[in-house]
């Protein structure tokens, strides 16, 4: 998807895919298929491969921040596995069955969690691959807070709350985590963050929102929010972790509610 609603569908196989994520060179693309396996896509070559044999509750699939491993849900926990292929999967230390991996850590041994806990919901926590450490509380209040992911320069984190009473997108320090400024007006859900850092996207209600930001600066300063192309495309398994992504070059990779198949933009894509 283009900003202004021209779409064109990837080359790929027929198939239900899910939480596409574009690697950190932006140039392989990793998606969950039929809920039981993961598939890689290499944008430049136009190959793909399987990555994981069929496993059923196979969901919510990541990249780690250097592009080497993919974190997932399986079994319902948290695994880990190699990129490349070689190895096999392996469970993530001290994870238990409501952890959803959302995104990468600031570190390629790290990721970002969202743990679903009965007494505050939904709360966010950075996990050690490895298990160098126990899983370490973000953000833990009364209210839902999921689909965490940090900005391109690692000093903010993006998150969804329903804090006021209805899901909105909103910025913390990382990793002091001590302030919050919200980004969206009228609700937000599953937000992202543009390669540069100066643009934040969310889905608010039938449209794909763009709200401009200057990070640089001890309080963020926001710009004007804009509307970009109706959003009509499957908002996937969970309300708070995004089921798109968005390309180095600001292109959306949606999902079509009908034919289930990937889409971008352009016909000549660059990566």
């Amino acid at each position: 998807m283009a900003r202004d609603g021209s779409e064109l569908a990837l080359n790929l196989p027929p198939d239900r895919y899910g939480t596409p994520r574009i690697s950190p060179d932006g140039r392989r693309l990793l998606v969950e298929s039929q809920g039981s396996h993961i598939k890689t896509f290499d944008l430049l070559r136009g190959t793909y491969a399987t990555l994981t044999p069929p496993a059923l509750g196979t969901s919510f699939v990541s990249w780690t921040a250097d592009g080497e491993r993919v974190v997932f849900r399986r079994f319902n926990l948290p695994f880990w596995t190699a990129a490349d292929g070689s190895g096999k999967a392996e469970p993530v230390p001290a994870g238990v069955i409501n952890d959803y991996p959302s995104s990468p850590g600031p570190d390629p041994d790290t990721i970002l969690d969202v743990r679903i806990q009965p007494e505050t919901t939904g709360d966010i926590f950075l996990m050690s691959i490895s298990g160098k450490f126990p899983p370490k509380p973000l953000l833990v209040t009364p209210a839902y807070e999921g689909g965490p992911q940090l900005s391109p320069d690692g000093h903010w984190m993006l998150y969804q709350s329903n804090v006021s009473g209805q899901p909105e997108i909103y910025l913390r320090r990382y990793p002091a985590m001590d302030r919050q400024w919200q980004v969206s007006e009228g609700g937000g859900v599953q937000a992202r963050w543009s390669s540069t850092g100066r643009e934040i996207y969310y889905r608010g209600g039938q449209r794909m929102m763009a709200a401009v930001v200057d990070p640089s600066r001890a309080e963020p300063a926001f710009g004007k929010l804009t509307a970009l192309f109706a959003d009509e495309y499957d908002f996937g398994q969970a309300l708070s972790i995004a089921n798109y992504d968005v390309t180095r070059d600001g292109r959306f990779i949606m999902l079509d509610r009908k034919s289930t198949l990937l889409n971008s933009s352009h016909l000549g894509i660059s990566y």
